[in-house]
């Protein structure tokens, strides 16, 4: 028994000290000036963060890096197979979506390997503007809009006949919903199809966007510790400027400062007054701004009048993006949900009990990943009174 007792310890002890040297050889030493929580070579942050978002509290994944390492709204960890910095607070969120010099569009090796090197969003920026422009064209702008408002609301009227006679009495109505806004893309941008044909484009496009926001993790790279961030931040940068203008030629008296060739010779920029590698990943968290109570009172209240005269302040507002990464679909998701709302409240969600929406479920979970939802997608009965 005590020979157990005494092999229980040694493992427990052999496992603390190779924790400590697998994070010290990560490069998991956290610096002063920045919280970092690392993990073990691609698994272990990620495993936090999966815990947290399989929960009933996603929040509590940076909640563990704000009671570790205070409100600093910049945190450095190790996820997607890649040094990365979480950013949380809107004003950093800004800086980093509207600086298109420094920051470029990134995604997991799986994604980028899954969707080709010719997809809209790891083209290089100069084509990334030129298609953005073609594509947010023929859907932005009040004239542009106009011309598709009616196609809109009718659609919208004749999904919501068809889900309140239902002949199972029941749909799942985030199902539906998807559905009908697929049908509205469609129209826009491919004219009138049969349904057969668009249904199946709906299955392959389901399909991929399951791939993208799947998680590829390669077992063969955990037998490899990346090298950490070496030496301190001021002494990196600071030796970097100094080779830089050691770099600039004799031959070159009239060269005033730096030039664009100097600039991609940098290693390193800056983000709130924190050093950050060149190459790294920068994660926007915008769960956590607009969970953030000192953005937004009471946050998980169900509150529209929240917006009654209620300022946005830059980058506190970010579900379409900011800059040149907004969403080119942004005013015509805008135009849906309207829309959408107009018929929905007024002929199918009222105190009336021949008028409303009855959830099968109504304390079904929420699952989080990739977003939000209820488990069951809403099962629902819709009802409407004839003279709705």
């Amino acid at each position: 028994m005590a020979a157990t007792g005494l092999w229980a310890a040694g493992i427990a002890l052999f496992l603390v000290l190779l924790d400590a040297v697998a994070r010290r050889v990560h490069g998991w030493c956290r610096e002063a000036s920045l919280g970092a929580d690392m993990g073990w070579p691609d698994v272990c942050t990620m495993w936090a963060f999966l815990r947290a978002f399989k929960s009933s509290n996603p929040d509590a994944f940076v909640g563990s890096f704000i009671r570790r390492f205070g409100r600093t709204g910049i945190y450095k960890t190790f996820m997607f197979n890649s040094p990365m910095i979480l950013v949380t607070t809107p004003d950093a969120c800004k800086r980093v979506l509207m600086d298109d010099d420094r920051f470029i569009n990134g995604w997991p090796k799986a994604t980028t390997a899954l969707i080709g090197q010719k997809s809209f969003n790891i083209i290089p920026r100069d084509e990334h503007r030129r298609l953005k422009k073609l594509t947010a064209t023929p859907i932005s702008g009040s004239e542009a809009l106009s011309s598709y408002l009616g196609f809109i609301d009718q659609t919208v009227v004749s999904s919501l006949r068809w889900w309140s006679s239902h002949a199972a009495g029941e749909v799942e109505f985030l199902t539906e919903l998807r559905c009908m806004i697929f049908e509205i893309i469609v129209q826009i941008f491919m004219g009138r199809i049969d349904v057969a044909t668009r249904q199946a484009l709906q299955s392959s496009y389901t399909h991929l966007n399951q791939g993208l926001r799947a998680m590829a993790i390669n077992l063969a790279s955990w037998l490899r510790l990346p090298q950490g961030f070496k030496g301190t931040g001021t002494l990196c940068l600071h030796a970097e400027q100094e080779e830089i203008m050691r770099g600039i030629p004799p031959s070159a008296p009239t060269q005033k400062g730096l030039n664009l060739m100097d600039f991609r010779k940098m290693e390193y920029l800056s983000l709130t007054g924190y050093l950050i590698p060149k190459g790294w990943k920068v994660q926007l968290w915008n769960r956590s701004v607009h969970m953030d109570p000192e953005v937004y009172p009471d946050p998980t209240k169900f509150n529209p009048s929240r917006w009654e005269g209620y300022t946005l302040r830059a980058g506190t507002f970010l579900p379409f993006g900011l800059g040149a990464r907004l969403c080119p679909g942004n005013d015509l998701a805008k135009l849906e949900i309207s829309v959408f709302l107009h018929h929905f409240l007024l002929g199918y969600l009222c105190l009336c009990v021949a008028r409303r929406l009855t959830r099968t479920n109504p304390n079904c979970q929420i699952r989080y990943l990739p977003h939000p939802r209820p488990v069951d997608n809403c099962v629902a009965k819709m009802t409407k009174a004839t003279n709705g």
